[in-house]
């Protein structure tokens, strides 16, 4: 595959995949019922901060720079405003530019179990203030899992971290959630996650945001080495380049780990917050 995108895009996959109960994530105690009540309202979250924890993201600009905090800043950027149209042109279009959505199907907090869809690329009207959303030519998958009003909720595999980025990220604190798609693909673009999972305290009961988020998804090395992105100065460049252990990263560490496959690659985290938002099919 050779495909062009900018690092940004690259990094959408990554950032909305929720998703993990038997699949490495805690969060199956605590709960009231054991059945989701039927008569519940489904409801719509959508990502409103959205942060890479691990691996950082680094490139050569005449030294080894660490770039992640500047593709944060485009994370948020690209949340926000409406700058761009359909392939990447310049010219708005009327929706917000990054848009990957949560939606409860029913949001029960009192129950034990939880099913969602998680949406990337959803149609989402700008500005942001009066923000609603439609699916349009979203990708999804479905997850499931547990509500958790005693304990954390914590979707992060054992030796999977480098331990010491800053800012760091610890479980969502209870009353919380986490789901999983174990055997689900997130698909955006030319990019790929596995094994995605994730994890939010309920903000609100009944809840009108998620905070304390963490989203997990598995990057696959070959995957990464076939996929083309191009760079400001640098141009075209391997996936794989940006990320510790990759193809010509000139970071002086190595992040990669392997999957539950044994697969080399990477597992993403990304910490995020979310909002409910007026949404329809």
């Amino acid at each position: 595959m050779n495909r062009t995108s900018s690092f940004t895009l690259a990094l959408l996959l990554s950032l909305f995949g929720c998703g993990g109960d038997d699949d490495g994530s805690s969060g199956d105690g605590g709960g009231a019922d054991a059945d989701v009540d039927p008569a519940a309202p489904d409801v719509a979250f959508r990502i409103t901060d959205l942060d890479l924890r691990d691996p950082h993201a680094y490139a050569f600009l005449g030294a080894c720079n660490d770039v992640t905090e500047v593709e944060n800043d485009d994370f948020q950027t690209q949340i926000e405003e409406d700058n761009e149209g359909p392939d990447n042109s310049d010219n708005p279009d009327g929706l917000l530019d990054l848009n990957g959505l949560a939606v409860f199907r029913p949001l029960d907090q009192s129950a034990h179990d939880v099913i969602l869809e998680v949406l990337l690329g959803a149609d989402c009207t700008a500005p942001i203030e009066s923000t609603s959303c439609t699916k349009g030519d979203a990708s999804s998958i479905m997850a499931t899992g547990a509500n958790d009003t005693a304990a954390a909720c914590d979707v992060v595999l054992a030796d999977t971290t480098k331990g010491d980025y800053d800012p760091g990220f610890e479980p969502a604190p209870a009353p919380c959630f986490a789901a999983a798609a174990p055997e689900g693909i997130l698909e955006f673009g030319a990019f790929q996650l596995s094994e995605v999972a994730g994890a939010a305290t309920y903000d609100g009961d009944p809840a009108t945001g998620l905070i304390h988020g963490v989203l997990r998804g598995f990057l696959n090395e070959a995957y990464a080495d076939a996929t083309t992105i191009t760079l400001p100065v640098l141009g075209d460049k391997p996936l794989s380049s940006l990320l510790p252990g990759g193809t010509d990263c000139c970071a002086d560490h190595d992040d990669r780990d392997s999957d539950s496959d044994g697969a080399s690659g990477w597992y993403v985290y990304l910490t995020f917050t979310a909002a409910e938002v007026t949404y329809s099919e």
